[in-house]
């Protein structure tokens, strides 16, 4: 309709006219490019809200998990230097079955906290991570590799040492049936007895657990679990930050987080 009307004016030669078909043929696409541009950003918004909630959700169960490993972190720290004080002489009062205990809790539990870098990983690998146009919040996604890196290696030596030194160990000199049978007040969480038998003779350990084998050990052990709390706690401290992060990003956009 428009065109056969600044078809005519052309052969009029209403320039006017034509001007004026001209601007609003114009005005119209501009107004179109608008229009689309607006419905673009507004689906790119809604996409990145998507993937900073979800990446949020992530964060705050991760750093719930950090939280309750980092508890029985300090639980099994306190637990070492109780043991130490036993290894050392400076206790000698111990029960067999506080013994027991004491090794289960100190030298026996293996804790692996799970870093959680699959959100992370997704992000980068799916390449959703450009969705969110912050590139704050992105770098600091990317930083995150390194610490978690640190974590799964400070883990890596935990199991290596456990596996390796200290249940060989155990299994060749300690007897073990007082742990097997739920004696440790950690072992005792779990419902399972490993060990039928309860009216069984328990006799003191104490000279084998003031061996130098068995104190460099535990000396180990404790050095390993102090290097995984410091670990984690960075790694606590860099998802509290990325998601404060992330929550500030939701409040521009719009969104409570």
């Amino acid at each position: 309709m428009l065109l056969r009307a600044m078809t005519r004016h052309v052969k009029e030669q209403n320039w006017f006219a034509v001007g004026l078909d001209f601007l609003i043929v114009v005005f119209g696409v501009f107004i179109g490019l608008q229009v689309s541009n607006w419905n673009e950003e507004r689906g790119l918004l809604q996409k990145e809200v998507v993937v900073l909630e979800a990446l949020s959700q992530d964060l705050e169960g991760a750093i719930e998990s950090f939280d309750a490993f980092l508890l029985r972190i300090e639980r099994q720290t306190q637990r070492q230097l109780e043991l130490a004080e036993v290894v050392d002489g400076v206790r000698l009062d111990v029960t067999p079955a506080e013994l027991d205990a004491l090794v289960s809790d100190a030298v026996y539990l293996l804790l692996l906290p799970e870093p959680r870098r699959a959100s992370v990983e997704d992000l980068k690998t799916s390449g959703q991570i450009n969705l969110i146009r912050n590139a704050d919040i992105r770098r600091r996604i990317l930083e995150l590799e390194p610490t978690i890196v640190d974590v799964e290696q400070s883990m890596d030596e935990q199991r290596r040492l456990v596996f390796d030194k200290v249940d060989s160990y155990l299994i060749a000199n300690y007897d073990l049936r007082g742990i097997a049978n739920g004696s440790g007040t950690v072992v005792t969480e779990s419902a399972e007895q490993y060990w039928p038998v309860t009216n069984f003779p328990r006799e003191s350990q104490l000279e084998l657990v003031q061996t130098l084998e068995f104190r460099n050990l535990l000396i180990y052990r404790m050095m390993m679990l102090s290097g995984l709390d410091f670990t984690l706690q960075q790694l606590s401290r860099e998802y509290r930050e990325t998601n404060e992060m992330v929550h500030g990003r939701l409040r521009e956009l719009g969104k409570e987080p």
